[in-house]
């Protein structure tokens, strides 16, 4: 595979995401919408994987041996990490997110969407890696 196919995990991240959410939405592009959401789903197990190893050597553990959670503010689970580890946990977790790794995307011509009303931040994260402009011949976009 090319450079152009190298994407970091936290881009991939961002771009399921935007494709999660456009799924729920009828467009024309949903068979390119899903090709992408199923190969960013394969990518990120492996990630999903990396990171709870990460998690469950640097958090405080429950009494069946997994990572407590606690809620938070916000309504959500946060990890319990143990005493002093959690800025190391979290510099780990971040180098694993800008790692990049290799992943062909299909790409969608943006001549399909264009009369479609959708705000830039729904978007964004597709831009110039799956939406582009007259995608090459040989590719297909559906």
């Amino acid at each position: 595979m090319s450079e152009n196919n190298k994407t970091t995990y936290q881009d991939i991240v961002n771009i399921t995401n935007c494709l999660t959410h456009l799924s729920s939405l009828d467009l024309p592009i949903w068979y390119g919408i899903s090709k992408n959401l199923q190969k960013c789903k394969r990518v990120l197990k492996d990630f999903d994987e990396l990171k709870l190893e990460i998690i469950k050597k640097f958090a405080d553990k429950d009494k069946e041996g997994n990572p407590k959670r606690e809620k938070n503010e916000k309504g959500g689970d946060d990890y319990v990490f143990k005493k002093g580890k959690q800025e190391e946990a979290t510099a780990i977790l971040q180098t694993l997110l800008d790692d990049t790794c290799e992943i062909e995307f299909h790409e969608i011509d943006i001549a399909k969407i264009e009369n479609i009303n959708l705000k830039a931040a729904q978007l964004e994260p597709l831009l110039d890696i799956i939406i582009k402009e007259n995608p090459n011949a040989g590719s297909k976009s559906k």
